[in-house]
């Protein structure tokens, strides 16, 4: 009956915004999806695997990880200087297969950690394993961001086991660039929760999750250092994975990114707000059109029903 149709064209309306919803989540999802197969193969770390994994096999590079030739020799900095300039990278390091950095080759100005143990870094643990490594990391005070692509040093004479590590540090100037491509909020997140690099400037550096996520952050080794001056600030993530950010309430979608991290998983992570693919006024201009149309037809079936009792 026309009393019905108010009722009927709102429940029509939400199945319609349902299935809008549902087909623009869905396109989204492939887009992330997508964009995080582009970032695991993102141009300057596949130049950078491709050039650490050449280093590690060069005699120079393999006498200097065992400590045949000293430490910072000008031979091997001056490999490391044609890499990085290649590369773009920040820095290079070479290390022995006990952690200890052999050369360093950084940018002008920038202090050298050749001498000091990085061992426990999982960029080495990872790589002496016999592993390409990809790890990210923030500066211990600086806050500044670094991929570290790295590779085991395997020498023929040690019957190809790692004898030391060669890493490359790279920024995150290309993903940046890439991620301010995207419309809707973007983030590049850490195994542990935290927004390395977003569309949305502000947002990099928080952590996302709840308070466990930065729970570990605060006490973790990898990042809490990072954050001696400044705590980390919340992303709140709720069970249903929702946030709601200046009045707006956000779905997250994720896609996994490839990079060989052994701590963990990397994500790509897209914020989506249902109300932008079907906000009030297509629901207001859907839930009209529907209730004319079951008018008309409601109208049509009375007439009809009308001339089939004057016709009996």
């Amino acid at each position: 009956t026309l009393a019905l149709a108010p009722a009927a064209s709102v429940l029509l309306t939400l199945g319609v915004q349902h299935w809008v919803v549902s087909k623009g989540m869905a396109r989204i999802q492939a887009r992330l999806d997508e964009r995080a197969i582009h970032l695991a193969d993102i141009r300057g770390k596949a130049m950078a695997q491709g050039a650490v994994i050449a280093a590690g096999a060069d005699p120079i590079v393999q006498a200097t990880a065992l400590g045949n030739l000293p430490p910072d020799n000008p031979q091997v900095m001056e490999k490391l200087a044609l890499i990085r300039d290649k590369l773009g990278a920040d820095n290079l390091f070479v290390m022995s297969a006990n952690g200890v950095v052999k050369s360093y080759f950084v940018q002008p100005g920038t202090s050298t950690q050749t001498g000091k143990s990085l061992g426990w870094r999982p960029y080495f643990t990872g790589a002496i394993a016999g592993m390409l490594t990809v790890y990210a990391a923030l500066g211990s005070n600086t806050r500044e961001r670094g991929i570290y692509v790295a590779a085991p040093i395997q020498a023929e004479t040690a019957g190809f086991a790692p004898i030391g590590v060669i890493v490359a540090k790279l920024n995150f100037d290309e993903i940046d660039r890439f991620l301010a491509e995207e419309s809707i909020p973007v983030a590049v997140v850490s195994p542990e929760g935290i927004v390395f690099a977003s569309n949305r400037p502000d947002w990099r550096y928080r952590v996302l999750g709840g308070e466990q996520q930065l729970y570990a952050v605060k006490n973790g080794r990898r990042a809490s250092r990072a954050y001696e001056k400044t705590p980390p600030v919340l992303l709140a993530l709720d069970a249903d994975g929702e946030t709601t950010q200046e009045g707006r309430e956000f779905k997250l979608l994720s896609a996994p990114i490839g990079w060989a991290d052994p701590t963990g998983a990397w994500k790509m992570v897209g914020f989506v707000d249902s109300a932008a693919i079907f906000g009030w006024p297509a629901r207001l201009g859907t839930a009209a059109a529907l209730f004319l149309v079951l008018m008309l037809l409601c109208a049509w079936l009375q007439a009809r029903r009308r001339a089939h009792w004057k016709a009996r």
